[in-house]
Formats: structure tokens, C-alpha cells, sequence
């Protein structure tokens, strides 16, 4: 069996159905390419993660989320979509560097915000940006590296005045 782009989810959900979960890794690999391009997911904008996760707005992620209407390799993003977020964030977590007690009691003291709220902040700030808008457009690699700019470089901070105090 041959799927395209243009193959609806419905008629071919009964066949899928029978498929091994690595034929599944196979089809959506392909799916996500071709949906969303050669970066994939990470191809994504701060805007459309936005919209798909705090507004529940898939359609900022592939055209068409009606169950009758949409095709399989949307059908396969989607299917992904969770998998790639939960990577995303534990990724994220793993680039943001440890707080001290002092830095602890200053960040409880502030507004909780959402992730995308946090980012947003973050990447507008890291990319000298003039408003929200703009920081929409960033990609969602741009952001990974970024992230792992801003820790590379607060790691080394930390570690060259620690060096510093203990020779003085």
C-alpha cells in the first residue's frame, strides 16, 4: 500500500490499525518531512508552538485537523506532536542552568508564567528583539541553540568567579 500526501486518515484507518508501531516510526518520520519540511518539527515558530499548545490550535501545525477530512501524513504529525513536545521541554530543562538558594527565593517571589510565556521573554531578550511579533518567528532550533548559548555561558560565569574567590 502506497500513501501520499493526498491519502485521507478514514480510508485507510482500518489498514493502519494492523501495521507494527515501527512501521508507524517509519510513515510519520516520512509524514513530518513532508508536512513540515526538512527540519521537521523543529522547523516550527515559537508562534505556531504557541497556538498549538496553549490555545489548542493544531491548525497552526498542519491545515486540516477535521478527523473526515484530514490526510494521513497530518494525521502523523500530529500523532508525533506530543512525543516531540515532551523531547522539546526535557530538553529545555536539561539548558537551564541550576539556581542557588538566593536565585530560588528570587524566582518564587515572581508571576508564574507558561512556558511559551517564558520563551517568549527569553527570545526576545537573547535576539535583541523590539516586540513579541518578532520573537513569534523564531524557530524553534534557533531557540534550542540559544538556549545552549545562554548556558554555556552562565556555566562558564559561574565557574570562572568561583576560580576567582578561591584565589583571592
Amino acid at each position: 500500500m502506497r500513501i501520499t500526501k493526498e491519502t485521507k486518515y478514514f480510508a485507510v484507518e482500518p489498514i493502519l490499525r494492523r501495521q507494527t508501531e515501527e512501521w508507524h516510526k517509519e510513515q510519520e518520520v516520512k509524514a513530518v518531512r513532508a508536512v513540515l519540511g526538512d527540519d521537521g518539527y523543529l522547523g516550527l515558530t515559537l508562534g505556531q508552538l504557541s497556538q498549538a499548545i496553549d490555545g489548542k490550535n493544531m491548525g497552526a501545525i498542519v491545515q486540516e485537523t477535521d478527523p473526515m477530512k484530514i490526510g494521513v501524513f497530518e494525521w502523523y504529525v500530529l500523532r508525533g506532536f506530543q512525543a516531540f513536545i515532551d523531547d522539546f521541554l526535557q530538553k529545555l530543562e536539561k539548558l537551564t542552568p541550576q539556581q542557588n538558594s538566593a536565585e530560588k527565593r528570587a524566582a518564587n517571589a515572581c508571576m508564574k508564567q507558561t512556558i511559551t510565556e517564558g520563551l517568549l521573554f527569553f527570545v526576545r531578550d537573547y535576539f535583541g528583539l523590539h516586540s513579541f511579533r518578532e520573537a513569534e518567528r523564531v524557530t524553534l532550533a534557533e531557540i534550542l541553540l540559544a538556549k545552549k548559548d545562554t548556558y554555556n555561558k552562565v556555566t562558564f560565569q559561574r565557574v570562572y568567579n568561583e576560580i576567582m574567590s578561591k584565589k583571592k
